[in-house]
């Protein structure tokens, strides 16, 4: 047993050191299937059949007509769901995180829930900027048999990611009760005149969630204090928003991110870790297309890594499709869940069309997709895995 552990980690570390020498040529993660023919309605894609599509959250003017950052997790049979929202704008000044459950399997969902409250007076971008205090909503963990729901917070403008505060934690009961809301650090928060004065989570409790959330497999998507505004590909080029990280039948796990860099290249970028997590190769592009947009992966029962994401080359986010792999490197299958988007119904700053922000949920023989409809509306398809994996 100890030589045949000793083998596999040398074979890890071959294959990783062997792809970075590569990667100058060749793209870690590739693009197998046909390519999207912008002349055709799809892009050339089929969509998947016998889907089922239910509207969350229907944007209404007394409620918020922006909504966005989505997220879903299973728990005690239970399906819980989140995503930010605000009146008018993205990320502006009292942006809150509304969720959204239900305990029957999506048969029905509950009302609505003010998960995370504002934390800042809810004012439109026109009164954005410095000394102004936003969040938005960056998923869920259970750890140690509680699950947990984390917002992400910043200071000083809806686009200085770089004044990240940190996140705010609280703990969802299984009666659907919440717990106090927390700061998960140890150190006290910026203080703002007029803004909502948090407190510190208990110190052994943050370390343990942090501890839980560095694994690759429990990374949270946004990390505006560190990881979010830091990751480079080797020429400085500017990236975000990495998908949850899968891992190949070696061992080694895979992410990518999403390309913001000047000029965009429209590719997405992928990094390796043959150390469960401790260090990650630096990105390098990949010949899989990118939209500009979150993209969402995971695996199927059967093995077969997924990822969900905008696949137009000219960056509409509008088809939203599901690329497949057998091996987790070579994306050789692709069927469309989402296409031809409705128009926007209302105004609001960085709003645009499509289906986008998606995030996924394996349950039982169902894959369920939540994303952003216009940064308006949120909905959720329910895909039977038996018409992903015949693709």
């Amino acid at each position: 047993m100890k030589n045949l552990i000793i083998t596999l980690t040398i074979l890890s570390i071959v294959f990783f050191t062997s792809c970075n020498k590569k990667n100058n040529n060749i793209p870690l993660v590739k693009w197998t299937a046909q390519l999207p023919d912008t002349s055709k309605t799809g892009l050339g894609f089929e969509l998947l059949q016998n889907m089922h599509t239910i509207v969350l959250y229907d944007a209404k003017p007394e409620m918020g007509t922006y909504s966005h950052h989505p997220h879903i997790t299973y728990y005690d049979e239970v399906i819980y769901t989140m995503w930010s929202n605000h009146k008018v704008d993205e990320d502006a000044p009292g942006q809150r995180v509304l969720m959204k459950l239900s305990t029957d399997q999506g048969e029905t969902w509950e009302d609505l829930v003010e998960l995370f409250p504002p934390l800042d007076h809810v004012d439109g971008a026109d009164k954005d900027g410095k000394g102004r205090r936003t969040q938005c909503a960056n998923g869920f963990a259970i750890v140690e048999n509680i699950l947990y729901a984390f917002s992400e917070v910043w200071d000083d403008g809806g686009d200085a990611r770089h004044a990240g505060q940190g996140r705010l934690f609280r703990s969802i009961h299984t009666d659907g009760t919440l717990g106090d809301i927390f700061w998960l650090r140890k150190e006290p928060a910026r203080l703002i005149a007029g803004i909502t004065v948090i407190p510190l989570g208990n110190p052994e409790l943050v370390d343990k969630i942090n501890a839980f959330l560095q694994l690759p497999e429990n990374e949270l998507t946004w990390d505006f204090r560190y990881r979010t505004t830091d990751i480079k590909d080797k020429d400085g080029h500017q990236l975000c928003e990495p998908t949850p990280a899968w891992q190949l039948k070696n061992g080694t796990w895979v992410k990518i991110y999403r390309d913001i860099g000047k000029p965009v290249s429209h590719f997405n970028y992928a990094s390796f870790s043959v150390d469960n997590g401790k260090e990650w190769s630096v990105p390098t592009k990949t010949d899989m297309i990118d939209g500009c947009a979150r993209a969402n992966a995971g695996t199927l029962p059967d093995g077969q890594v997924y990822i969900i994401s905008n696949i137009d080359p000219d960056g509409a986010r509008d088809p939203l499709a599901i690329s497949l792999s057998k091996d987790g490197l070579s994306f050789d299958r692709v069927a469309l869940i989402r296409n031809n988007t409705p128009e926007m119904r209302f105004e609001g700053r960085w709003k645009c069309e499509g289906f986008q922000y998606p995030h996924s949920l394996v349950l039982g023989d169902d894959l369920w997709v939540i994303y952003s409809v216009g940064k308006e509306d949120v909905q959720l398809t329910r895909i039977p895995i038996k018409e992903v994996i015949n693709l």
